[in-house]
């Protein structure tokens, strides 16, 4: 009987304890309210990242400035100084006691010691950059020249020992993480290079759509979108104006609409490609010039390419949105090419292809051509594709205009074209030349 009771006793205290646990500070939980003063703060996560980046120029002062004022300059929009001030309100359901931000090593950086802040309040502190960036590894008074972070506990101080102790306290961790690196441009000499320092996109082409465009071709430094300091490259920044490769100076890291300068984000995924490579909006018929610029989970802005107008000229960085090619935008194959290479992803069929995009289409003949060919080739494809000999005779009839689609890819359209003609008109020569002479030697 008495070992029963004992056993109910252990049973008991067990139980006793397991509450005592749940009410302790180990289950206690602070909830961040609400956090001012960064670039960028990001909450997805259950510990909170507070990102402040340093590209660009501004005055110093306590709030956070605009440093993207035009030219092709890295910038941030929301740019942090020594004295830019973060507050940081948060509540704890399970203590009484005062605001801090510390550790438990060190001490506090910064507390509050008035008022008290009752349990399920809500608590503020403040603090300026410079006091978290003297927290990093390698101090840095004026937070210019660091790529670092420094976890810190915000919470409540519920002994005054000015410690946020994990079995007598509630607290919060927060990483700061301030990130200055950001090149300007890209540099087109390192392309797909692991040592370049700007893991930007080097290349790119516009698809126009119908009242909207599509990014395509597009090449990255091998390991994008990794920044430094363990930050990513996260958004996409499309720019455009009206106009031509003429007016592509005119496109800066500013937006500005009165000028006609604007843009279009989208996220960039952790594998590097984009969340998605539609941007809408445009106006049809009407051309319109591009320029692309990366910015990373800091806020800075950069690697802006094309950076001359001169390349805008060598690569399809202007387009003129239309219904046509809203139409054509669908239509991946080339259906009789298809057919009689066996799949729209063959050498010749990608040639083909981009011929029809980047050439034709330039064109209203060329639009008209297109229209057409898609009008009539369906029929035409499915024949051939039941017949090997079909295929083969058009894989041969198909090489001339290949060919063609290759050097003009190569050396451009009309030096193509010229080159064709010439080439055409020799071999009329040369043809009518060898029937003459064997004409005269019959006779």
């Amino acid at each position: 009987m008495s070992k029963r009771l004992s056993l109910k006793k252990f049973q008991t205290l067990i139980i006793v304890i397991f509450l005592g646990l749940l009410s302790s500070s180990a289950f206690a939980k602070v909830t961040i309210v609400s956090i001012t003063g960064g670039s960028v703060v990001d909450a997805s996560s259950s510990s909170y990242i507070v990102y402040g980046g340093t590209a660009g120029t501004c005055a110093n002062g306590t709030n956070t400035c605009d440093s993207c004022s035009g030219g092709l300059t890295a910038c941030n929009r929301a740019r942090i100084t020594a004295s830019t001030v973060l507050t940081i309100q948060f509540s704890s359901d399970a203590q009484t006691g005062y605001a801090m931000v510390g550790d438990n090593t060190t001490g506090a950086l910064v507390k509050d010691s008035i008022p008290l802040i009752a349990k399920g309040a809500t608590g503020t502190v403040t603090l300026t950059w410079q006091e978290v960036c003297a927290k990093f590894a390698t101090p840095d008074a004026d937070c210019e020249g660091v790529d670092t972070a420094v976890a810190l506990r915000v919470g409540i101080d519920s002994t005054n020992d000015d410690k946020l102790d994990s079995t007598t306290d509630d607290y919060a961790t927060i990483s700061f993480k301030v990130q200055a690196t950001m090149a300007a441009t890209v540099d087109p000499d390192h392309a797909g290079s692991s040592v370049t320092a700007s893991n930007g996109i080097y290349t790119w082409s516009i698809y126009p759509g119908d009242a909207k465009v599509y990014l395509e071709n597009v090449g990255v430094d091998e390991g994008f979108p990794s920044s430094a300091n363990g930050i990513l490259y996260s958004k996409f920044h499309l720019l455009y104006r009206k106009g031509t490769c003429a007016d592509e100076s005119l496109l800066t890291n500013k937006v500005d609409n009165a000028a006609g300068n604007y843009e279009v984000t989208t996220g960039i995924k952790s594998d590097g490609t984009l969340d998605d490579d539609r941007f809408l909006g445009f106006e049809n018929e009407v051309q319109y010039v591009f320029k692309i610029a990366i910015e990373d989970q800091a806020g800075n802005i950069g690697l802006f390419y094309p950076n001359s107008a001169s390349l805008c000229a060598s690569a399809p960085h202007s387009e003129t949105p239309s219904e046509v090619f809203g139409l054509l935008k669908n239509q991946k194959n080339c259906f009789i090419a298809t057919a009689a290479f066996g799949s729209p992803f063959e050498k010749h069929v990608q040639t083909l292809r981009q011929f029809r995009d980047h050439v034709l289409l330039k064109f209203n003949l060329g639009k008209k051509l297109v229209s057409m060919y898609y009008d009539l080739s369906p029929p035409l494809a499915q024949i051939i594709s039941e017949s090997e000999p079909l295929k083969a005779a058009t894989r041969i009839a198909l090489t001339p205009v290949w060919t063609f689609a290759l050097l003009s890819s190569v050396i451009g359209f009309w030096p193509s074209l010229i080159i064709t003609i010439c080439f055409i008109l020799s071999f009329g020569i040369v043809l009518s030349w060898s029937r003459n002479r064997k004409t005269g030697a019959s006779n």
